[in-house]
């Protein structure tokens, strides 16, 4: 099962969680189930919490912890595919970092 990981923008006029909307920014799709293989194997508090089957909503403020688990990911992979895969998910949270209106979804199958 796939964690795709979907950068969403929150639009909320007032302070009414009723008028909260997201859109999508952009989208790290894990097709291949790396990302989720990855994360179940990893010793990391944070990616240990992704579930393949659930959602995880990631907020600004835990984007540092996320992208220094992403780093540790990529300095044990040696596969291409995930090294280019991961980039691109540390992408994603870098620009969610310092951004209150942004979050960060793992999105499961």
């Amino acid at each position: 099962m796939g964690v795709d990981v979907i950068l969403m923008q929150i639009n909320q006029k007032g302070t009414s969680p009723k008028r909260r909307q997201m859109a999508v920014v952009e989208i790290v799709p894990d097709g291949a189930d790396s990302f989720s293989r990855m994360c179940a194997e990893s010793d990391t508090p944070m990616l240990q919490r992704v579930d393949p089957y659930g959602s995880l909503v990631l907020t600004a403020q835990q984007m540092e912890q996320f992208v220094q688990e992403v780093d540790l990911l990529r300095g044990r992979t040696e596969s291409t595919s995930n090294i280019a895969q991961l980039d691109r998910i540390k992408t994603l949270a870098e620009r969610c970092m310092g951004d209150s209106l942004l979050e960060l979804h793992l999105e499961g199958d």
